[in-house]
């Protein structure tokens, strides 16, 4: 899948102690992983050539020019494109971690004064790998009990996420799903929708089945077995929870599914869980 990749920048102007003014901008406002993106630089009054200019990423040396002769940093040199005449430079190649804060240090005579200037250049990606999560993980859940749904996605700036139950929006925002007392009628497939406020991407995740039993519905789980009457002293070949059902109720070896079926609709209307 292609990463999209926005880039932003906040264009600012200084004024040299010389009378120059130096603005710095990022053009253009919006690219993907794997294109270039141009640092501009613009001085006033205009002048014809410059002595010395240095450009850095937070406090990382990129490239510095000095009276006709680059030095560039090696991290740097297959991936840069410098112009001596204007000050500007291209990045090429562009990746997540290109974020930083760029400065540009600019002389235009040895013997004038050192104008400085930075700008805030920032890669924003996603959302990506949207995914549901449910705490406490569960193939079933009984009626009554509570658990909620967690949404994540990779996005930079954080992602802002809605909730949909059965392809209907819910009046739900937020990384988090809580459902309390849940019933049989919240049974369904459960999905989170992420978006990204910059680079204007939307994701949905996988659905989430939730499954949800009433006693009705618990105790046919209970006694799904794969064969042979429901027995304590046999081992039963699928469910554990028969097993444990069974025994719950004082060892009975019952005699047949429906005798199991009646005592356990008893055993949860008395408020067992």
């Amino acid at each position: 899948m292609e990463r999209t990749t926005y880039v932003y920048s906040v264009l600012l102007l200084l004024t040299g102690c010389g009378g120059s003014e130096l603005s710095v901008d990022v053009r253009p406002p919006a690219r993907t992983v794997g294109s270039s993106v141009l640092f501009t630089v613009s001085l006033n009054p205009p002048a014809e050539s410059l002595y010395y200019v240095q450009w850095l990423v937070n406090t990382t040396n990129i490239i510095t020019y000095l009276n006709g002769q680059n030095i560039t940093n090696p991290l740097y040199t297959e991936r840069i494109a410098f112009n001596s005449s204007t000050g500007s430079v291209e990045l090429k190649n562009l990746t997540v971690t290109d974020t930083g804060i760029y400065g540009v240090n600019v002389q235009v005579t040895s013997s004038s004064p050192t104008i400085k200037n930075t700008v805030s250049f920032t890669v924003y990606i996603g959302p990506e790998n949207t995914a549901v999560t449910a705490s406490p993980e569960k193939p079933h859940y009984a009626s009554g009990s509570n658990l909620s749904l967690s949404c994540s996605a990779q996005s930079r700036p954080a992602a802002q996420f809605r909730w949909y139950f059965n392809g209907t929006a819910l009046n739900k925002t937020g990384p988090v799903l809580k459902l309390d007392n849940v019933q049989e009628s919240e049974s369904g497939h459960y999905t989170c929708l992420a978006h990204n406020t910059k680079t204007l991407r939307y994701q949905s995740s996988e659905p989430s089945p939730i499954s949800v039993i009433g006693k009705r519905g618990r105790c046919e789980e209970y006694i799904k077995i794969d064969g042979g009457r429901p027995c304590c002293g046999r081992r039963l070949k699928r469910s554990q929870w028969a097993t444990k059902f069974i025994c719950g109720l004082g060892s009975v070896c019952h005699s047949s599914h429906s005798e199991v079926f009646s005592q356990c609709i008893t055993y949860f209307a008395k408020g067992n869980s």
